[in-house]
């Protein structure tokens, strides 16, 4: 193979078949003689809510397989097959999971042995990050992700012998309901309901028939009450209200009600909260640690490869705290069910399997459609509230081909009018979402599908798969009217509020919360400090020799008389040497002049004691009327906690400071009386009794900590060390152009508001200690860079004071 002047990276993944390169931006290489080059980036996309790139969901690993197996298989012993992607990060993270899936699925390698060839020469691939806006620290590596997949398998999660490409592909997008199952046979996660029409969401009376037919017998909503639940209990459903605010951790007593719900119920449970993503991901992720021995990472890289978006920012840590635990209520449980604790659960039939379905399937009737129909659309006379098309990270290219509509029999008001703004297409919608929990927009008609894959793909497994019936398009319907919207942005303004933070309740906390911070709080100079790194706060320059050696202050409350005059010779108190005593003076004067100088001083002295005085105060007032440090910021989940406290109850400050006088009285009743004998007296008797009493056997002395106590081993992310706090903060003292808050918090893992607020608020000690007779000026400081530095600066002031006392002596002598 020869080389080629545009590939920056390449290694062999399967000996002289198959190999991965990265290529520079905007490149495509060619294919020749003896080499096969190929690219999926453009192919197989992911869609982002925000700044989430990955990692791509199950539907475009299973394609990706079936392509590099076609590809291996026509051009083995013929050409070398090179695997190329762009230098760019999110796409080169992409490019190496779907590799890595492939070597874990189809050549049995662990993940490390999967990753091994990728990361060769020093290559490194960009954690996948939650989907929240900006960078985050929340984030799931490749390794998480490959060994997530490697124990689905295992657990029998999917099969991709056994895989209904198409039926995910259609429940995955908005129009077929926003469905995805995560445990096959268990939970089923989707978006929330509505009972109002509108284009992003779909009434309850579309999932009742496909719940129906996969044994879907509980529902479980999250969110605030958006539909009747008696629409699923009509039928057999049992449905369950959980709700727990909207972008926040799951309570305990939810979470225990959550898993007591699953652990007794032998049917599908489907959940959802507002967009099926934070709240639900976060329940069903702690089913995952218990009864499948996942680690909290597994878990949330399982359920985006599923769903993507799931788990959505300290969602992420709650469920990593919360793993040890869960892990050990989950061996107690199969102790107690199976008196086996190493007995997991596991699967005949994976997530979409086709056999299942086929062995599931009622007798074909065409002119109805056990699938969940397409998502509400509007009337004519709303044709004005249809998604416009604009550019975006995630959008398709294909066009879905349209077949006739059919008429099926449901209970609703049925309206089969499809309504387009001028230049839609089918394949020209796209995601809009939120991260925190929000629903996900209109989305493209297909997840990372293109014409050329749907070419090979659907056309296959069409062939392999006569006995399975296919779905056109369904009608559309409504059950009620909803509101009118002039464009997406107002219909995404109106679905995207948080159920917790709306303008009404913002408006009730804004009137009932008032919160008097202890500093002074300049917003413009705050939210400058979080626009660019350049206009942090440098800190103050490291103190010198020459700061140490300040003139003799008379200090308050002694009497004003003036301070003696210090020569040039004389040594300052710092060098511990003591100045020539004044009473040698006084000795070799009369004592009348003496006594009378002494006496026209206290004269002077008690004339100017007032103007003396009023100097005092007059600096004292300045002082304290100086601008005092700031406070550092709380932070916001204890802002939350105080408004929620706030909230509940408004008078809370005046019941805190308030005297009971009920409880008063009560507590000058209580008396404590001891009886029986002392400790010592106890001890002192056991002496007397057995004075040979044998000593410890252990005489190991407590182990002694660097900073007092023990540091933990794993730091969870989004949390320091004190060790390593003191290291960033002397690194940006040292260099704060090139120790900036944002390189410290990507090496860290730490959110760049924190470490800004770290920076700003606190500092390294630094101790300078002054020369003796027997010893130099030192200083200590937290690095050696420092020390040195300064131990030159005083070598310069030294030998710069020794000249200036030769001067003085030779002068002297003359």
């Amino acid at each position: 193979m020869t080389r080629n002047p545009d590939i920056l990276f390449i290694t062999e993944y399967i000996k002289n078949v198959l190999y991965f390169a990265t290529v520079r931006q905007g490149r495509h290489l060619k294919s020749t003689a003896d080499t096969h080059y190929f690219c999926i980036d453009n192919q197989l996309i992911y869609e982002n809510y925000y700044s989430d790139f990955g990692p791509l969901n199950i539907g475009c690993v299973y394609k990706y397989c079936k392509l590099l197996n076609d590809k291996i298989k026509e051009f083995l012993n013929k050409q070398l097959i090179v695997h190329y992607t762009s230098i760019d990060p999110k796409k080169k993270a992409n490019a190496a999971f779907l590799i890595g899936c492939y070597g874990v699925l189809y050549l049995s390698l662990t993940p490390k042995d999967a990753l091994k060839p990728l990361v060769i020469h020093g290559q490194n691939y960009r954690p996948f990050q939650d989907a929240t806006q900006g960078d985050s620290c929340y984030t799931i590596s490749l390794i998480d992700c490959l060994q997530a997949l490697l124990k689905a398998r295992d657990l029998g999660f999917f099969n991709f012998q056994d895989f209904n490409y198409e039926e995910y592909d259609r429940l995955d997008k908005i129009q077929g309901g926003d469905l995805n199952w995560l445990i096959p046979g268990k939970y089923l996660a989707f978006i929330g309901p509505v009972d109002y029409s509108v284009s992003l969401y779909h009434p309850p009376e579309m999932y009742v028939s496909y719940f129906l037919e996969n044994n879907v017998r509980i529902v479980i909503r999250l969110n605030k009450k958006l539909y009747d639940g008696n629409v699923f209990s009509s039928v057999g459903i049992t449905h369950y209200d959980l709700f727990f605010p909207d972008g926040t951790c799951p309570p305990r007593h939810i979470l225990l009600k959550f898993l007591q719900i699953s652990e007794e119920s032998y049917d599908a449970i489907a959940v959802h909260c507002k967009a099926g993503l934070g709240r639900t991901g976060s329940l069903i992720g702690c089913y995952l640690i218990k009864h499948y021995r996942m680690t909290a990472r597994e878990a949330i890289a399982w359920m985006r490869i599923c769903r993507p978006g799931s788990v959505i920012g300290h969602q992420q840590d709650w469920l990593e705290q919360l793993e040890p635990w869960l892990l050990k209520q989950g061996n107690s449980y199969r102790k107690r069910m199976y008196d086996d604790i190493n007995k997991l659960p596991t699967h005949e039939y994976g997530i979409y399997s086709i056999v299942e379905k086929i062995h599931r399937q009622k007798p074909v009737v065409f002119n109805k459609s056990p699938s969940p129909p397409p998502p509400i659309q509007r009337s004519a006379t709303r044709s004005d509230s249809s998604s416009s098309t604009r550019p975006h990270a995630s959008k398709t290219r294909d066009v879905a081909n349209k077949t006739p509509e059919k008429k099926f029999d449901w209970n609703v008001k049925v309206n089969t009018q499809k309504v387009t703004q001028k230049g839609d297409t089918a394949g020209s919608k796209i995601r809009r979402g939120s991260g925190a929990g929000e629903p996900r927009g209109s989305r493209p008609l297909t997840r990372a599908n293109t014409p050329k894959f749907q070419e090979k793909t659907s056309t296959k497994t069409i062939d392999s798969n006569k006995n399975t019936t296919t779905y056109g398009p369904l009608p559309t319907f409504r059950t009620s009217e909803g509101p009118i919207f002039k464009n997406v942005a107002d219909a995404k303004n109106f679905l995207m509020r948080s159920s917790l933070f709306n303008e009404q309740k913002s408006k009730h906390l804004t009137s009932t919360l008032t919160v008097t911070p202890q500093y002074s709080y300049k917003f413009s100079k705050l939210e400058n400090e979080k626009l660019g790194f350049s206009h942090l706060r440098k800190p103050s320059p490291p103190p010198t020799a020459t700061k140490f050696s300040t003139p003799f202050r008379r200090q308050l409350g002694r009497s004003p008389s003036p301070s003696p005059t210090r020569h040039a010779t004389e040594q300052s108190r710092a060098t511990n040497t003591p100045t020539p005593s004044t009473t040698d003076k006084f000795m070799a004067r009369d004592s009348k002049v003496a006594l009378r100088e002494a006496l026209s001083r206290l004269k002077f002295s008690r004339a100017l004691r007032p103007i003396k005085s009023f100097n005092i105060e007059n600096r004292a007032h300045r002082v304290i009327s100086k601008e005092k440090p700031q406070v550092a910021p709380s932070y916001p989940s204890t802002v939350e906690d105080l408004q929620r406290v706030q909230e509940a109850v408004p008078d809370i400050d005046k019941k805190l400071e308030s005297k009971d006088s009920h409880l008063d009285e009560r507590l000058k009743n209580v008396y404590v009386t001891s009886m029986g004998t002392p400790e010592d007296d106890i001890t002192r008797k056991k002496q007397d009794e057995n004075p040979n009493r044998p000593l410890p056997q252990d005489r190991n002395a407590l182990q002694d900590f660097d900073f007092g106590f023990k540091e933990p081993e794993r730091v969870p992310y989004g949390r320091t060390t004190l060790r390593q706090a003191i290291e960033y903060i002397t690194s940006h003292q040292m260099n704060p152009e090139e120790a900036t808050a944002a390189k410290i918090a990507y090496e860290y893992k730490l959110k760049e508001s924190d470490v800004e607020n770290i920076l700003k608020h606190f500092k390294t000690y630094e101790v300078y200690v002054p020369e003796t007779k027997d010893s130099k000026a030192v200083i200590a400081g937290p690095t050696t860079n420092r020390r040195k530095l300064m131990e030159q600066s005083v070598g310069k002031i030294e030998a710069k004071k020794d000249s200036n006392l030769d001067k003085q002596n030779v002068k002297s002598a003359s």
